[in-house]
């Protein structure tokens, strides 16, 4: 009898030990960028803008105006 309870214990606890580190590794884990990752995230931070959508877009109008006239 004391057997049996103690290796119904043993499975729930490796169970539930499984299930947290599951979860840890899925859900946690994967929103942690690696090293390798870590150097290229830093590197797109400081690249420059491609496109500056404050400047382009006046100068794209007054272009077109100058057409249409």
């Amino acid at each position: 009898m004391k057997n049996k309870i103690l290796i119904t214990i043993l499975i729930i606890s490796i169970g539930f030990n499984l299930f947290l580190f599951g979860k840890w590794f899925i859900l946690e884990q994967a929103y942690e960028p690696s090293e390798s990752e870590q150097v290229i995230l830093s590197e797109m931070v400081q690249a420059r803008p491609i496109l500056d959508i404050k400047t382009k877009i006046p100068e794209f109008h007054l272009k077109n105006r100058e057409k249409s006239k």
